[in-house]
Order: C-alpha cells, then sequence, then structure tokens
C-alpha cells in the first residue's frame, strides 16, 4: 500500500513539474535580480534591507540561488545617553524548491547556510549619566563575522508568456519572507530578469 502510494505521488509530481516546465524555467536556467523590504532585529528598531541574487534553475522544481545584501542598520537605546547601532551585511546560498502553479505562477521555500558580517558602534553622549564629564561623544566600534542558516518562502508571478521573454526589462516580480539565523527577519518584494 505504502510502495503503491508513493508510485501515485511521483507520478503526479513528475507530470505536474513537465506540464508546468515554462513556469519554472523561463528562456534560460539563469536569472538575477534584486529585492527591498523592511527588516527587523530583535531588540532593535525595524529598518530597510537591501538584496541582489542570481540563480540557476536545475530542475523544475529545483534551483541553486546565490545572494548578498544590507538587512538593515538597527539602533537600540541602552538607556539615557547610549545606544548602539548594527549594520548587517549577508551572503548566502540556498536551495530553492519550487512548487509550479500554472504557467505564471510558483510558490517556492529556499534553506541555506548564510554568512554575516555586522559592523557594531556604541555611542556614549557627551554629559549623559554615563560620561557626565564628557566634553564630547565617545564612539566604539567593532565587527564581527560568523555564519548561519536561513531560510523563507515566496510567491512568484511572471507578467509576460514564455515566447514573449528576452526584452531587457525584468518580467517577473515575487513576493518573500525570510529569516536569517535567530535574529534578523525581512518581508520583501523583488524583480527577477531571466537570461
Amino acid at each position: 500500500m505504502h510502495r503503491m502510494l508513493i508510485v501515485v505521488l511521483l507520478g503526479a509530481a513528475t507530470v505536474f513539474s513537465t506540464n508546468a516546465q515554462a513556469a519554472s524555467f523561463g528562456s534560460s536556467p539563469f536569472y538575477a535580480g534584486a529585492s527591498l523590504g523592511p527588516s527587523e532585529e530583535t531588540g532593535y528598531n525595524n529598518n530597510v534591507a537591501v538584496k541582489v541574487f542570481a540563480g540557476y534553475r536545475i530542475l523544475a522544481s529545483l534551483a541553486i540561488e546565490a545572494e548578498a545584501g544590507f538587512l538593515g542598520k538597527f539602533t537600540e537605546s541602552l538607556g539615557p545617553g547610549s545606544t548602539t547601532t548594527d549594520e548587517s551585511y549577508v551572503a548566502a546560498v540556498m536551495a530553492v524548491g519550487r512548487l509550479p502553479i500554472d504557467d505564471h505562477n510558483l510558490l517556492y521555500g529556499k534553506v541555506g547556510g548564510t554568512m554575516f558580517h555586522d559592523l557594531t558602534t556604541n555611542t556614549v553622549i557627551a554629559g549623559s549619566i554615563y560620561c557626565p564629564s564628557c566634553t564630547s561623544n565617545i564612539y566604539t566600534s567593532s565587527s564581527n563575522t560568523y555564519s548561519g542558516l536561513t531560510f523563507g518562502v515566496g510567491y512568484q508571478h511572471r507578467f509576460v508568456d514564455l515566447e514573449d521573454q528576452g526584452t531587457w526589462w525584468p518580467d517577473t516580480v515575487r513576493v518573500e519572507a525570510q529569516a536569517y539565523g535567530n535574529n534578523v527577519n525581512i518581508l520583501d518584494v523583488g524583480v527577477i530578469y531571466d537570461f
């Protein structure tokens, strides 16, 4: 019974993927794009993330994608007269599972590894309770590079038919939610150009 169910599911997935090949591949397996959207880091104020990405569709249902981006500049108050600011940069490589709905729409999920680079600046305001005798602000900076995981889900829509692709204008838009490690979450809108 279980074997029969597995065979039926695999067969259905193969037919579905074949029928939706156009929605998954585009005129070439290569694609690139950029995205923009709000970001948040635990304990800090919200900010804006900007990313660029490029990918290669291995199968109708699977792609490999790399991205680099600025996740935001986050500021937290440590008390009267003292703040810390964290600028977060990221580079990631991910596997993208794709579920075509029809020739123009698909859902996807992705997971992968990422490298973070954080630049942190602590500021003490002159005359504050932290340094009442200071005549000028005190700034201390540090940086930290570390690795982690990232995962996300999204929806993608192609505006033009496959045979009309190839113009210089991006023909696909996507909306996605993505988490980086345990700290940063983003919700962004991106455009994609198929080569």
